[in-house]
């Protein structure tokens, strides 16, 4: 019973944070061409103007022939040399990750943080204190100004109400270093 309660408080502790999920895949092959032989290359002119340079060549893996295809496409009138070492360089990359074993590595980190400060303040009201960054910048009119000597600036607040989206736009006033205040919103 006490874990059910645990997992149901932890629970709403996280539906209550900002969580991030973070996931990295890292494949890596140990294989290498020993020779290559009988290349050969043609430049096609494609229908949409642009030249392909084909190549075809057999690649000695592991002591074993195989056939590798590649190619590459180009505006017309470019260097064909350098379009064709792109097209071989193709061939080569496709042959090896198809005949690799590889080797997966993943992981995945779920970050949640539940720090209030952080977390952009919704339906704001006049005298409402937070920092900077928990206001939404008016794109409109995203520069700070003076007023009466205090650091001033725009902000929106956009809040949902009965299927419809309204846009209140606002002034926030610094208060002292990091603290500014709602003094107007309309």
């Amino acid at each position: 019973m006490k874990l059910k309660i645990l997992t149901t408080l932890l629970f709403v502790n996280l539906a209550q944070a900002e969580c991030v999920l973070q996931s990295n895949t890292m494949s890596q092959a140990n294989i290498q061409i020993q020779e290559r032989s009988g290349f050969s290359q043609n430049i096609i002119r494609m229908p949409n103007g642009t030249q392909r340079c084909q190549v075809a060549f057999r690649a000695k893996i592991k002591n074993e022939w195989h056939t590798a295809l590649g190619h590459y496409d180009i505006e017309p009138g470019a260097d064909t040399t350098k379009i064709c070492t792109m097209a071989q360089q193709l061939a080569e990359t496709g042959l090896v990750s198809r005949l690799a074993t590889k080797n997966v590595a993943s992981d995945a980190v779920l970050t949640c943080r539940d720090q209030p400060d952080l977390a952009t303040l919704r339906d704001t009201q006049v005298g409402t204190v937070g920092q900077i960054h928990q206001f939404r910048p008016h794109p409109n009119y995203p520069r700070r100004f003076t007023h009466n000597g205090t650091q001033c600036q725009m902000f929106v607040d956009p809040v949902l109400s009965a299927r419809d989206v309204k846009i209140w736009q606002g002034v926030i006033c610094n208060l002292q270093d990091s603290k500014w205040v709602v003094v107007d919103k309309f």
